[in-house]
């Protein structure tokens, strides 16, 4: 094998491994993380495979790189073509909305190690969510935002000290638990038969925020 040949051989298998790895069912971050440069690997590998072509001498080692890029460049476009306008939207776009028939979403990360909640309390204030969901607090942040808890009585609480918490506080009546281990916390909302006329969730006493 040439020269020229390792080294596409090298930019390939890394390409061909990020790949792979993205599709591992696994929670590990350095998995995980993966998921995110997708669109950045789909374009490596399609210069690496155009080069390859044009480059690269005729062979067995040419076809089997040229084979794993298209695969891997396949695998990741099908990944990345459904948030793309070649597909119709799952969901319609509305031609009115509502003060009766809206929701108002408030999503922050309040970033673990900062200790200035007032700007977000203020930005809270201001547009007054229905549902506010932050990430990253920790015990100090849980504290400091227990006015959000008192005035959107519907919450989880999960505070934690390595970056992972997420916290969320909603105004409408509605059952949310937690997801998957508890390190790396999610939120859902269970579907059920009993929904709120405006807009869907379920129906279920407050939690009383900690403080």
């Amino acid at each position: 094998m040439s020269m020229l040949a390792r080294a596409f051989a090298t930019g390939a298998g890394l390409l061909i491994g990020a790949t792979t790895a993205s599709f591992v069912p696994s929670n590990e971050w350095w998995i995980r993380v993966l998921d995110f440069p997708r669109l950045q690997i789909a374009v490596a590998l399609a210069v690496v495979l155009a080069a390859c072509v044009v480059l690269v001498s005729r062979g067995r080692w040419r076809t089997m790189l040229v084979a794993g890029l298209a695969l891997a460049l396949v695998a990741q476009l099908a990944r990345i073509v459904p948030y793309t306008r070649l597909v119709r939207p799952e969901v319609a776009s509305a031609e009115g909305c509502g003060e009766g028939t809206r929701i108002r979403l408030f999503i922050a990360n309040v970033e673990y190690a900062n200790r200035d909640s007032r700007d977000l309390l203020a930005m809270v204030a201001a547009i007054d969510p229905d549902v506010v969901l932050l990430t990253e607090p920790g015990a100090w942040w849980q504290a400091q935002l227990a006015p959000l808890a008192r005035e959107r009585p519907y919450t989880v609480l999960q505070p934690q000290e390595d970056t992972w918490g997420m916290l969320t506080c909603n105004s409408m009546a509605c059952i949310q638990r937690l997801l998957g281990p508890a390190t790396i916390p999610a939120i859902v909302t269970p579907n059920s038969r009993s929904l709120p006329e405006r807009f869907g969730g379920c129906v279920g006493p407050p939690f009383s925020p900690a403080t």
